[in-house]
């Protein structure tokens, strides 16, 4: 039996039941994936599956009365749902319907209030939906490229929500000018200057390029931030930038048949990094924290200009091996685990570059906030910074098993465990507010 249940930051009661899913014990399914939802008005909108049908739409609002499924857009078992963003009140969401809809569907929040806006690509092909769904000048934006079709580069869309103001913008090549063999875009972010998107365009066949834009949809608004070095190119370059609510940085939507299809959901960020999902209280709207990224060893920072666009710091001489285990920008400064348990903070100085401390680097160590608090979550216990060496602490030394997914919530964590099983704990950053929830087992 899976049974899916949540915990509200309100009110540390006991915690109950909310719904079983997947009742009896035979049936062994996919797990719901309440991280790769998105929040309305207090309500949770997240895929989830049981034994008659695939991942489709559940809502949540942490009661066994409030929490129900909203749609059965593909009938039967193959996957129909995945929500992206909240916009005019209403969810967008991927959706399959198993026959010839394949594309960006809408609801009220409702059962039955779904409606088809547009479809991606023509019956029966295969798209990835490549980098976050951003929203920008009250609009939905994706970047999306047709598998098995190399003539045709990703092309940036965008959604007013409703069915005539939802297609194509630019193809990154043909419109944008963006060229190259092979080559792959991912959309990350609005640009901390507010007046575009930020881009990752990577060429995957000599000559090998990978490029920072930034881009308003136009060939005249598109500029280029940052080529990255030789050293980079091939390897990938470690990126790190600000994630989004979602926790989700690559959502694949591919529909194999015209009966069926596979939705996918995965947290990966650049082509490098393999940190727990973490769930943000918005999903990535906002332009004011500046963007980092690592090219070879040196950290870079942007304010969405080429001229705002300046390298910081060599970062080996605080990190040894410079793979990015979990990073998040707070305030305007990042922070970030490395492969071998040194967590950095950064201000954007060379000076304001330091080493807060060395910790566990085992079992997705993970950078997390409370307010504007700073933690890192890990296999050996909780840390927590005040932005210096000092002021840098573990605030409990008690195991808390691997991290799979960190929620943050305002005033507190939720941390999904796993030490000869899974299990929940939460903590408000201090050792006497750090404890194990203790979940029902269900009827």
């Amino acid at each position: 039996m899976l049974s899916f249940a949540l915990t509200s930051h309100v009110a540390l009661a006991a915690p109950s039941l909310v719904a079983d899913l997947n009742p009896g014990s035979a049936w062994m399914g996919l797990p719901p994936l309440p991280t790769l939802g998105v929040d309305r008005d207090g309500v949770r909108f997240f895929p989830a599956t049981d034994p008659q049908h695939g991942y489709e739409l559940w809502r949540s609002d942490g009661t066994p009365g409030g929490t129900t499924r909203l749609t059965d857009l593909c009938p039967g078992p193959c996957a129909g749902a995945a929500p992206l963003a909240v916009l005019h009140d209403h969810v967008l969401l991927l959706g399959n319907d198993g026959a010839l809809q394949q594309g960006l569907w809408s609801t009220d929040g409702t059962v039955g209030g779904e409606r088809f806006l547009r479809a991606f690509c023509a019956p029966g092909c295969s798209w990835d939906l490549t980098g976050n769904a951003v929203l920008w000048h009250d609009r939905l934006w994706m970047l999306l490229a047709q598998s098995g079709t190399p003539a045709v580069s990703p092309t940036l869309w965008s959604s007013d929500g409703t069915p005539e103001g939802t297609g194509p913008v630019a193809e990154l090549c043909a419109d944008l000018g963006l060229c190259g063999p092979n080559l792959h875009g991912y959309l990350a972010r609005v640009d901390p200057s507010g007046s575009g998107l930020i881009l990752y365009v990577q060429s995957e066949d000599a000559p090998y390029t990978v490029e920072y834009y930034r881009t308003d949809g136009t060939r005249s608004g598109t500029v280029l931030l940052h080529r990255f070095g030789t050293s980079a190119v091939g390897a990938a370059a470690s990126t790190v930038s600000p994630r989004g609510g979602q926790g989700l940085d690559l959502l694949r939507f591919a529909v194999a048949t015209r009966t069926g299809g596979d939705l996918i959901g995965r947290a990966i960020a650049g082509s490098r990094r393999s940190d727990a999902a973490v769930t943000r209280a918005a999903a990535v709207t906002s332009a004011a924290d500046p963007m980092y990224f690592i090219d070879g060893v040196t950290l870079w920072i942007s304010d969405g200009t080429p001229a705002g666009t300046h390298s910081v710091t060599d970062l080996s001489k605080l990190a040894a091996d410079l793979y990015t285990l979990s990073s998040e920008v707070v305030d305007g400064t990042f922070y970030a685990i490395f492969n071998n348990g040194e967590w950095v903070r950064s201000d954007g100085t060379a000076a304001g570059t330091v080493l807060l401390a060395k910790v566990a680097p085992q079992f997705r160590p993970t950078v997390a906030r409370i307010g504007s608090t700073v933690f890192a979550v890990t296999v050996n216990g909780l840390w927590r910074t005040g932005g210096t060496a000092a002021t840098t602490e573990r605030v409990t030394a008690t195991p808390l098993g691997d991290v799979l997914t960190v929620i943050e919530q305002p005033d507190r964590l939720f941390v999904m465990g796993w030490q000869n099983g899974g299990f929940v704990w939460t903590t408000d950053g201090t050792a006497a507010g750090t404890r194990r929830v203790h979940l029902p087992s269900g009827p």
